[in-house]
């Protein structure tokens, strides 16, 4: 993950810089809400969130690149986890909060009123995960179930994606307004006593710099 930070502060310093500013531009910033979208007869999906930095090189053009990092919250609701012989965890809620850093190009079409479609690859890499639900077993001595509350954290890793999106723009002076849509399918799963698949769908709020502030 080392390697992913150092790249993106080296191309937005290096892009950054000119005869007249000298100054660090992060030129879009972003709020979004998320729900999983995995449907079966033992998911339940939840609402989420995030926030998000990017670099645009070119902005002005019809096809530019956005570079940036955003932090997201993202929730499961499982009925049913298997956990060994004559034992379940059941009504558990999985939360993972994950850094995802994101490279891809937009392509746009206006002049103030802009749409625009991305399309392009997102690696999660996971910050902090848990659970919580409860866990039902069987109490050989008298066959009889008994349940507890439980929680825990799991191991989320790295996890690939495939992402795309579409979205409006509305430009004023200074900068611009935009809200887009986007589904996010995971290309790897993370398992904890079953796996979990991960699909989600993001509307996104967000605000870009149009002009860079002189030094």
């Amino acid at each position: 993950m080392k390697i992913f930070l150092i790249i993106l502060f080296f191309l937005i310093v290096h892009d950054g810089y000119s005869q007249e500013t000298k100054k660090i531009i992060l030129s879009e910033f972003t709020s979004s809400i998320n729900s999983s979208d995995v449907i079966d007869d033992n998911t339940k999906n939840r609402i989420g969130y995030g926030i998000g930095i990017f670099h645009a090189f070119e902005p002005s053009k019809n096809i530019n690149l956005l570079l940036g990092l955003e932090f997201n919250h993202l929730s499961q609701f499982k009925y049913y986890m298997y956990d060994g012989h004559l034992a379940s965890v059941n009504d558990i809620t999985y939360n993972f909060n994950v850094l995802s850093f994101r490279f891809f190009p937009r392509f746009q079409l206006g002049e103030r009123t802009k749409v625009f479609i991305e399309i392009g690859p997102q690696i999660d890499f996971g910050l902090y995960s848990n659970y919580h639900g409860t866990h039902k077993y069987l109490i050989t001595s008298s066959y009889q179930f008994e349940t507890q509350k439980e929680s825990g954290s799991i191991l989320y890793g790295a996890n690939p994606y495939a992402c795309g999106g579409i979205g409006i723009s509305r430009k004023f002076s200074l900068f611009s307004i935009f809200i887009k849509s986007e589904y996010k399918i995971g290309l790897t799963k993370t398992y904890d006593m079953l796996e979990i698949k991960h699909r989600y769908i993001y509307f996104t709020l967000g605000l870009r710099r149009n002009k860079a502030v002189k030094g």
